[in-house]
């Protein structure tokens, strides 16, 4: 599926690099603290605009879905009509069907795409029905496909539940996968991923959660969890695992306080 993507501005404090051998550099390479940046930086970030077929929002590039509110970048995701722009176009295969959504929301991806490394995003997230806050990472994927779950929460569903989940295959259709959660309070809360050649290991809160080989699924020609990926941010909604979104609850708000991300360093 091809996106429409428009770079926005998010600041981004880049510092010297220095390392640990065997781990990951000892200062971060991206560093983005939401209490003291308002000024957003289009050379670090993208916005996805449009539809997705596994969501029921319509994710746009407006001021009403990001802003900053006192420490935090807000993403919110409001209850308005908004008309698919493909609906009815035979080049865009499955969004060709979607005439339009009632939610608009936001979705945030890196310009860059990072090939292991250390994931730190504090943010709160909602607890609302049929809303699918996101942090992960998402291949190239072309031949195959890869994703890292940081977080993801499931809606009024088992509030609290913090989920994570390492998808790894030839193609979104033939996918391994392992899972785990975590139970958190109300807040802010620290997702945290560590990704090198050989493992990915989540951590929710500085507590280890889910470990797997970054070999699963690793197949001649095909490696999905050792390709280049993008850490994206997302406020989602209305798919099949989440259910239906409330809209007579909205607006709801998700939001990120820091971004830090460190390289990963070979021996």
């Amino acid at each position: 599926m091809t996106m429409k993507f428009k770079l926005v501005t998010f600041s981004l404090c880049m510092v010297s690099l220095s390392a640990v051998a065997g781990g990951f550099s000892t200062n971060p390479i991206l560093d983005v603290d939401f209490s003291s940046v308002r000024q957003l930086d289009k050379n670090v970030w993208a916005r996805t605009v449009g539809v997705t077929a596994n969501t029921s929002v319509f994710y746009t590039d407006g001021d009403q879905n990001v802003t900053h509110e006192g420490s935090d970048l807000v993403l919110e995701a409001r209850r308005e009509h908004i008309n698919n722009p493909k609906y009815g176009d035979e080049k865009f295969q499955a969004l060709k069907k979607i005439k339009s959504r009632d939610v608009s929301s936001a979705s945030i991806a890196t310009v860059e795409y990072f090939t292991y490394g250390k994931f730190e995003i504090v943010a709160e997230v909602p607890d609302s029905a049929g809303l699918q806050p996101a942090i992960w990472l998402q291949g190239k994927n072309q031949g195959q496909y890869g994703e890292i779950d940081i977080m993801e929460a499931k809606g009024d569903k088992n509030v609290g539940v913090r989920y994570a989940t390492i998808h790894a295959g030839s193609s979104v259709k033939s996918l391994q996968r392992k899972s785990a959660y975590s139970q958190l309070g109300p807040g802010f809360h620290k997702y945290t991923a560590e990704w090198t050649p050989n493992s990915i290991k989540i951590l929710h809160d500085d507590k280890l959660i889910l470990v797997a080989d970054s070999d699963l699924a690793e197949a001649e020609n095909c490696s999905p969890l050792k390709q280049p990926m993008q850490l994206k941010i997302n406020l989602g909604g209305g798919s099949r695992w989440v259910g239906p979104i409330d809209l007579n609850a909205l607006p709801q708000q998700m939001k990120i306080r820091s971004v830090k991300i460190w390289s990963y360093v070979p021996d």
